[in-house]
């Protein structure tokens, strides 16, 4: 079954401030029958792009923790272009319904972002200097 963003939120232990760990949102997704792949992707930003397109390639979505608005937060990744991924994040404005805004169309999840706007988002993640390019490869 489908899992939501608000599903999650709901039910997620948020020990600091609020802040999700990415050991939470691991067990979480377990829970809810999924495989999770963690790891940290400290390489070149070239090199991260190539690591995140061959994942989606694979068909698994990426979930990356990134610093957006002086927010640590999560996205999940769910396609690209050639100079852009398709994201889903929670934090766009949100509409009727109050559902977030999409501003992809038919596209996967509800914003694009260009590569460098991804990559300074998330080279700017992290927690008290861990979990700096932090990644969750997920398969159900």
């Amino acid at each position: 079954s489908a899992v939501t963003s608000e599903d999650l939120a709901t039910t997620l232990w948020r020990p600091y401030r609020g802040y999700t760990l990415p050991t939470t949102m691991v067990s979480a997704l377990q829970e809810r029958g999924f495989t999770v792949d963690q790891r940290l992707v400290p390489m070149p930003d070239a090199e991260k792009v190539r690591w995140l397109r061959s994942k989606l390639e694979q068909g698994s979505p990426v979930i990356i923790l990134i610093r957006q608005g002086g927010v640590l937060h999560y996205v999940t990744l769910l396609g690209y272009t050639e100079q852009a991924f398709y994201v889903y994040d929670s934090l766009q404005p949100r509409g009727e319904g109050d559902l977030t805004v999409d501003a992809n169309g038919d596209l996967s999840g509800n914003v694009t972002w260009t590569d460098e706007e991804l990559l300074a988002q998330w080279n700017a993640g992290g927690l008290f200097g861990l979990y700096r390019s932090y990644a969750m490869v997920v398969e159900k």
